[in-house]
């Protein structure tokens, strides 16, 4: 087979498999789930071996090779220490740099020796006996030191189905990688799937039917020379061709499971968002034009594409949908190595791991939620003495908990360590010149707090490679609130911290409200809006220099939208809308001069320079054709309000 022509998809399982790997021998190590992690952890190691040298990526094979075998010892015996499981996730991380490099270059330098090396040299001193020389201990043999043997041949042919697992990585991969170790050792006279069936991703029931020339007798051995391994799940000797008809296994589907999942590139999922977006447009303005027309027959087409589009719409959005677990896979090894660097033991637990967010969600937050961590370990955690002086384990208790809220997504990162203390915040402020003495100590607790979130705000002693630099937190806001969600902070001294995460559940084609000020149209996401509402000048009024509007019966910060944007008189407000903008401070109320009605639409990234303006969430396309731009108002406000 041709290598290259399978490149993609040995790369993407076999990160999925390196995934798989760093997770289960992380449980391994914490004694979790019995032998089944371990048992994992071997199948994993088998695979990656099997795919690599099918793909005669030698380096890579032999490496996995001396993995597999480091984990066998684990599953014999139960236990690996903690040298052989920081030299297994050594192994695992040269791995996946090595896929990076199959993925970027034709030409890759498998140089695995020296870490094989260690890795060979670890597994001889478990084997060896207590009080035996581990110098004199024979080393176990190597993929590459596995010679052919020579081809067994017979007057018989024999026919054998294997049937592969169905949780087996690249199953096609693996039929032809066995189909080239038995034809090393016996005649194949023939094969199906054929080869060519093979190379189109025929492979329906994950059966590989062959005839071999070779005695019955000696088929087993010719299989386990073959090396069939844990990926198969069933072999059947049939016998003589004549003896037996080959028939499709009764009560399997004709086509598996594995032929109705499909791989889909992100971006070509995006490119499909784009066109849904453009169609969302078209329909809208097919329903204007019918209104004006008044024509019945139109109406009724474009009520029927409304309905249509919807559906179109929601089953390319849920195609995106990702389960959070392919952010939190990556935490228990962050969280492993910074509690070994920091020797400071954490518990991690994460829960609703199954929820599903938008992959380009995903994507964004992983940093976020990774700093977010990588603060409580480093801020949080307290010294094992000063954790037992308040009756608390020795080790940090760390939660990343995911739940609905209807079409949003709640991420909490929740930590027992010794909280943020808002007095020291405000004398921090203060020594940074970002606030006088007098606004400092007028903050409240919870005010204080939000601090941690002020541009290059830092109480880090010293600068580590975790934290210090005055860049993490502010990021972090940024970013979510760039995905269109709030961060939410709370401490309770000595109790602990808890940050929430408010996001979406998707973010390329939102719902917003058309506002007018002046002769702009700006769009607000709906998911901002409270609601909308009328209001007289003897609604407002003024305290300490800030205007308020009473709605409802409760006074709430009044902004003018021309105001704000600077593109109109604001000398004085008159009668008109204000829409109620929400935001985790609170409620305001933002004057605009017309409501325009609502829409969905796709939201552009901004480039330079308006990219850096805070307050723009985005840039769409109307119905009508005519360009917006997508307001973040509750920002907006904020700034603001921070100014005055």
């Amino acid at each position: 087979m041709d290598p290259q022509k399978y490149k993609a998809l040995f790369v993407s399982e076999s990160r999925e498999i390196l995934s798989s790997f760093q997770n289960e021998l992380l449980k391994f190590e914490r004694q979790e789930a019995g032998r089944e992690p371990i048992d994992a952890l071997f199948r994993a190691a088998h695979s990656l071996k099997g795919m690599a040298a099918a793909m005669s990526y030698t380096g890579f094979a032999d490496l996995a090779h001396a993995m597999e075998d480091l984990a066998d010892h684990g599953r014999r015996t139960g236990t690996l220490p903690t040298e052989a499981v920081d030299l297994m996730l050594e192994g695992r991380d040269r791995l996946s740099a090595l896929l990076d490099e199959v993925e970027a270059n034709d030409e890759v330098s498998f140089d695995t020796e020296e870490l094989i090396g260690r890795v060979r040299q670890q597994q001889r001193a478990l084997e060896v006996p207590l009080g035996a020389d581990a110098a004199s201990a024979p080393a176990p043999k190597s993929a590459s030191a596995h010679a052919p043997e020579p081809p067994i041949s017979g007057a018989n042919l024999t026919r054998v189905a294997v049937r592969f697992s169905p949780d087996s990585p690249a199953p096609q991969v693996r039929a032809f990688m066995l189909h080239r170790q038995l034809a090393q050792r016996a005649e194949v006279v023939e094969l199906s799937p054929s080869l060519d069936e093979l190379k189109a991703g025929r492979f329906p029931d994950r059966t590989l039917v062959l005839t071999v020339r070779v005695a019955p007798d000696k088929l087993d051995a010719l299989l386990a020379q073959a090396r069939v391994g844990t990926d198969v799940e069933q072999v059947d000797d049939l016998g003589p061709p004549q003896r037996r008809r080959i028939d499709q296994p009764s009560g399997e589907p004709e086509i598996g499971e594995a032929q109705r999942t499909v791989r889909v590139r992100t971006e070509i999922l995006d490119e499909f968002i784009d066109s849904v977006g453009e169609l969302l447009r078209a329909r809208d303005r097919l329903r204007a034009v019918s209104e004006q027309l008044d024509l019945p027959e139109l109406n009724e087409i474009a009520d029927e594409l409304v309905v249509l589009t919807k559906d179109l719409h929601e089953r390319v959005m849920s195609a995106r949908m990702t389960p959070l677990s392919l952010l939190t896979e990556r935490l228990p090894r962050v969280v492993r190595d910074l509690a070994r660097n920091s020797g400071r033991p954490v518990e991690l637990s994460v829960e609703g791991a199954d929820i599903e967010l938008d992959r380009a969600l995903l994507d964004e937050l992983h940093a976020a939620v990774l700093h977010i961590v990588r603060n409580a370990v480093d801020h949080g955690h307290e010294e094992a003495e000063a954790r037992a002086a308040v009756d608390k384990p020795a080790a940090l208790s760390l939660v990343v908990r995911a739940t609905r809220d209807r079409d949003h997504v709640l991420i909490e990162v929740e930590d027992d360590g010794r909280g943020i203390d808002p007095a020291r915040l405000r004398a921090r402020a203060v020594e940074v010149g970002l606030l006088d003495e007098a606004r400092a100590q007028a903050l409240s607790d919870p005010d204080a707090i939000e601090l941690i979130c002020a541009p290059g705000f830092s109480t880090a002693e010293q600068v580590t490679e975790v934290s210090g630099r005055g860049v993490g937190m502010d990021a972090v806001r940024s970013t979510v609130e760039r995905l269109g969600g709030d961060l939410q902070i709370r401490s309770e001294l000595g109790q602990g911290t808890r940050f929430t995460l408010r996001l979406p559940l998707t973010m390329a084609i939102i719902g917003v409200m058309l506002v007018e000020s002046g002769d702009a149209v700006f769009a607000i996401p709906t998911n901002r809006v409270s609601h909308a509402r009328d209001f007289t000048p003897a609604q407002l009024t003024s305290s300490c220099g800030e205007s308020l509007v009473r709605i409802e019966g409760e006074l709430l910060p009044f902004f003018d939208l021309g105001a704000l944007l600077g593109n109109s008189d604001a000398a004085g407000p008159v009668e008109g809308t204000v829409v109620l903008v929400k935001d985790t401070s609170g409620v305001a109320a933002v004057r605009v001069d017309r409501i325009a009605g609502l829409q969905e639409v796709v939201v552009k990234p901004l480039g330079s320079p308006l990219a850096s303006v805070d307050f723009l969430a985005g840039a769409a396309l109307l119905a009508d054709g005519r360009p917006t731009f997508v307001l973040d108002v509750s920002k907006l406000v904020r700034q603001e309000a921070a100014a005055a």
